[in-house]
Parts: C-alpha cells; sequence; structure tokens
C-alpha cells in the first residue's frame, strides 16, 4: 500500500498521513481531493508491513524538484489540477 499526502511541512516526523491523501494499491496516479490553494509539501510512503503507518522499514519519497533529498513545495491555485511525479528518496531507519 502506498500512501501520498499533501502535507502543511516537509518534516516527516510531523507529517500528518490521515489526511488530505490517496491511498494506492500500486505505483501509478494519485489524486488529492478537496484541497484549498495554497502551499503544500507532496509526500508518500510505501507501507512495507501493511500496519497502515509510517516507520521503520518503509520507503518514502514525495516531490523533490531539486534532488536535494529533501521535499520541495508545490503551488496550487483553489479550483485548479496540479499534476506532480514524486519519487522514492530513502527508506526509514
Amino acid at each position: 500500500m502506498i500512501t501520498v499526502v499533501a502535507a502543511s511541512t516537509n518534516e516527516l516526523d510531523v507529517i500528518d498521513w490521515t489526511h488530505k491523501r490517496d491511498i494506492l494499491n500500486q505505483f501509478g496516479e494519485y489524486e488529492i481531493e478537496e484541497l484549498v490553494g495554497g502551499k503544500y509539501y507532496i509526500a508518500a510512503y510505501l507501507d512495507m508491513n501493511g500496519d497502515g503507518q509510517f516507520n521503520q522499514g518503509d520507503y518514502w519519497g514525495g516531490y523533490d524538484a531539486n534532488g536535494d533529498g529533501r521535499l520541495d513545495p508545490v503551488t496550487l491555485d483553489g479550483g485548479k489540477r496540479l499534476v506532480v511525479d514524486i519519487a522514492f528518496i530513502g527508506k526509514v531507519s
């Protein structure tokens, strides 16, 4: 299971993985509905043990435009569709 969220922070340890999200059963397109305009960090994790929690052993990633290993913000205009690719960056240790 892959969880993708639109978070207000790029700090993995404080991201709320339960809101503003889409859950995928396989790699592919995601859609996070009912977002208001603003700045978001698109984050994702691959739930390796199937417990529905972001924890040790899970792979994480998101939108990292400059390749520095940190999530970068995206700006969404209200009522518009934003398309961004995400990639897995690391593994939680």
